[in-house]
């Protein structure tokens, strides 16, 4: 059986998460850097097999939408070493 956590979607969206750094990504980045449509149901995918990741609000867009960004909570190395842990878990229950 095939890891959830060997996805490509999923991988896309951490390395950019990873290369947005303090600044963040807002969710339609996340879509347009990924080629997902749905970015946020992959960054709560990620949050479920332990990846730190924080929502922080921005504002209000011109059309009256709440705008947030997403950013990784620790350094991109904390985050590599929670996807391999991540990985081995799922991997392993799934044997």
């Amino acid at each position: 059986m095939k890891s959830p956590l060997s996805s490509d979607r999923l991988q896309k969206c951490l390395a950019a998460l990873r290369g947005a750094g303090e600044q963040g990504i807002t969710p339609i980045e996340l879509n347009n850097q990924c080629g997902s449509t749905r970015a946020t149901s992959d960054v709560s995918e990620l949050r479920q097999h332990g990846i730190p990741i924080e929502k922080n609000y921005v504002g209000i867009t011109a059309n009256k939408r709440r705008l947030f960004r997403y950013k990784l909570a620790c350094t991109p190395d904390e985050a590599e070493i929670a996807w391999a842990g991540a990985y081995n878990r799922v991997s392993a229950a799934s044997e």
